[in-house]
């Protein structure tokens, strides 16, 4: 994504072991592809997927219809390196590095869609604008997002503990119905996930590459960070809230 240039570094970094540890994310791909089942795509549909990582969603738009043309971006070199590897042997799809923030895919879509990469732009809304003008008539944009509840739990901790959680801000709900209103379609999800420990979590995160915190943040000292995950060694619960955008062009 455009000046992303820590956040692709740290996938890059975690392409290879990213599927192990992804499993929320490979849970909101599955979520956003029970959604495209339901759309009423034209036959051979030209698809464009945003961050597509090592496939998750790939997959699932490789099964929608067999004559779909499906373009795969991502900023990520070793991402898609591995995508590739993950999807040899299906037809139809190509790869790209591309930034979802300055696509340059031309236009002629049916689809645009993306499984948790709006959440690293700088502009989320307006990427919208730009992915719409790309989509033919009646074309569809379909993706999810993180919401401003991501991570609740961590924060909280961080809050009582009196240490800046270091996490991004994420547009709220009401936001993003504000901005786009019926009939799009905005919903949410929010999906638990349990941890062995506080520190468990921050490694999964850096596991799978998300790591990066927010713009000024400094990794705190490992004294205070140690009273941040005091009493947090047998289990943590840090919860995802994920956001489904569904709207159709004009």
């Amino acid at each position: 994504m455009s000046g992303a240039g820590p956040v692709t570094r740290a996938f890059d970094a975690a392409a290879s072991r990213y599927e192990a540890h992804a499993g929320p994310q490979a849970h909101a791909a599955a979520r956003l592809a029970a959604r495209l089942s339901e759309l009423p795509l034209p036959e051979a549909p030209r698809i464009l997927e945003i961050g597509c990582g090592t496939g998750f969603l790939t997959r699932h738009l490789a099964s929608l219809d067999p004559r779909a043309t499906i373009l795969a971006t991502d900023r990520s070199l070793a991402m898609l390196r591995v995508a590739r590897a993950n999807l040899a042997g299906h037809g139809g799809i190509s790869f790209a590095a591309m930034d979802g923030e300055r696509l340059a895919a031309g236009g002629g879509f049916d689809l645009i869609t993306a499984n948790l990469a709006w959440q690293w732009f700088f502009d989320p809304f307006e990427a919208v604008e730009r992915c719409r003008a790309l989509l033919n008539p009646g074309g569809w944009l379909a993706f999810s997002t993180l919401g401003e509840a991501n991570f609740a739990e961590w924060r909280a901790l961080c809050a009582v503990r009196g240490l800046p959680h270091g996490l991004r801000d994420y547009p709220s709900l009401a936001a993003w119905r504000s901005r786009f209103p019926a009939p799009c379609l905005i919903t949410e999800e929010r999906h638990p996930t349990t941890y062995p420990s506080a520190l468990a979590f921050l490694r999964a995160l850096r596991a799978i590459g998300a790591q990066a915190p927010v713009s000024g943040h400094r990794p705190a000292p490992a004294g205070a960070l140690r009273r941040v995950l005091r009493g947090q060694e047998a289990g943590f619960r840090s919860s995802y809230h994920f956001l489904h955008v569904l709207i159709q062009s004009y």
